[in-house]
């Protein structure tokens, strides 16, 4: 009896592994999309309108993480957004025969997944560039975890904002 027990505790840890593989293989495909736009975007042909269609797709697609991380559930459980948690399942008819699965927050805005946004408080126009002689661009902010943070960019006299931006994502992986 002890063993039909642990049979189902053992299918039952099973479902909830496939539930789970299931809607992280979907975030990969996400991901990959996301990749995918990113090396559009970059692409030096893309007019402004372009650049705003793929950055709403981008958007639309982060929101679509997000809503898989809430709403991936097993038995009522939410699964992959940071309230699973360790999970023992007893799989052996004696006592401590057991296996653990542990499900983390698997939201794109968790600080553990990356996440972390910044908001511009004033900014520059698209005609702005780089003075003569002032080859070095500090930018310090707080994140939205309230961490202060620095970011370094070496660029040069005459590069414009588009040519700074490629700067930050190149020598930077804070933004």
């Amino acid at each position: 009896r002890g063993l039909d027990v642990a049979v189902r505790n053992a299918n039952d840890g099973i479902s909830i592994a496939q539930t789970a593989e299931g809607a992280m293989n979907e975030t990969t495909n996400i991901l990959q999309r996301m990749r995918d736009l990113s090396l559009q975007s970059a692409n030096g042909s893309n007019s402004k309108a372009e650049r705003v269609a793929i950055q709403e797709e981008v958007t639309a697609l982060n929101d679509e993480l997000n809503r898989i991380a809430e709403t991936t559930s097993f038995g009522g459980n939410k699964l992959l957004n940071g309230t699973h948690g360790a999970k023992s399942f007893q799989i052996g008819a004696d006592n401590g025969e057991a296996v653990m699965l542990e499900l983390k927050d698997m939201r794109s805005d968790n600080k553990m997944m990356g996440g972390v946004s910044y908001q511009a408080e004033s900014g520059k126009g698209k005609d702005w560039n780089v003075a003569e002689g002032k080859n070095d661009l500090k930018i310090n902010l707080t994140d939205s975890y309230g961490q202060e943070q620095e970011i370094n960019i070496s660029a040069k006299a005459g590069d414009d904002i588009e040519e700074l931006a490629t700067y930050i994502n190149g020598q930077t992986d804070l933004v």
